[in-house]
C-alpha cells in the first residue's frame, strides 16, 4: 500500500519499476498512458485538473 504524488512528472518510468496492480491519476493523460503500458488504471474525477477544465469550459461556453 503505497502513495506517490508526483505533481505532474512522467509517470511511465515509475509505473514500470513498481508494477502496481491499479493506478489511479486525476489526469486522463497520465490514465491513457498507465493503460497503454498495460497497467490498469483509474480517472480520479477530483483534482487541479478537473478545476482547470471547468472554468476553460465555462469560459468557452460564455
Amino acid at each position: 500500500d503505497e502513495a506517490l504524488f508526483l505533481a505532474g512528472a512522467p509517470k511511465g518510468p515509475m509505473l514500470e519499476k513498481i508494477r502496481p496492480h491499479i493506478y489511479f491519476d486525476d489526469q486522463m493523460f497520465h490514465v491513457e498512458g498507465a493503460t497503454e503500458m498495460g497497467t490498469i488504471a483509474a480517472h480520479v474525477p477530483y483534482g487541479i485538473a478537473q478545476n482547470y477544465t471547468t472554468k476553460l469550459r465555462t469560459s468557452m461556453e460564455k
